[in-house]
């Protein structure tokens, strides 16, 4: 006898895959749920943006099986996004009570990098 006690209809495999019961059990990320964007703020070629600690909705796998497609708020298109920078709860405070987006100034000794790139003293970022 090979019966272990697992039993699985095609049903219920396909349910796992369709609708907004969609399902990945390696990633934990569900179709149809908000997730945060804890990647690097980055401009996609489109002009959108992806925002560090902006929630967006789940809305299906994208064509590589790594990233999920998420629409986020503001963008004109779903953006492709690796499940490894989406999460449930948003991320940590950044140090020092900055804020993504915040202007900032340098406010070490100017130093010169072997590109040639300076930092000054009073330099926004």
């Amino acid at each position: 006898d090979d019966d272990d006690g697992f039993s699985f209809s095609l049903d219920d495999v396909l349910n796992l895959f369709s609708g907004d019961g969609m399902h990945d059990f390696f990633s934990d990320i569900y179709v149809g749920e908000r997730y945060y964007y804890v990647g690097s703020s980055e401009r996609l070629p489109n002009g959108d943006e992806l925002v560090h600690g902006r929630r967006g909705r789940v809305i299906g796998l994208a064509s590589d099986p790594l990233l999920w497609s998420v629409r986020f708020p503001g963008n004109e298109a779903d953006a492709d996004v690796h499940f490894g920078l989406l999460s449930s709860r948003p991320p940590p405070p950044l140090r020092h009570g900055f804020l993504v987006g915040d202007t900032v100034y340098y406010a070490g000794a100017s130093h010169e990098f072997t590109s040639g790139d300076r930092l000054e003293f009073g330099l926004r970022g």
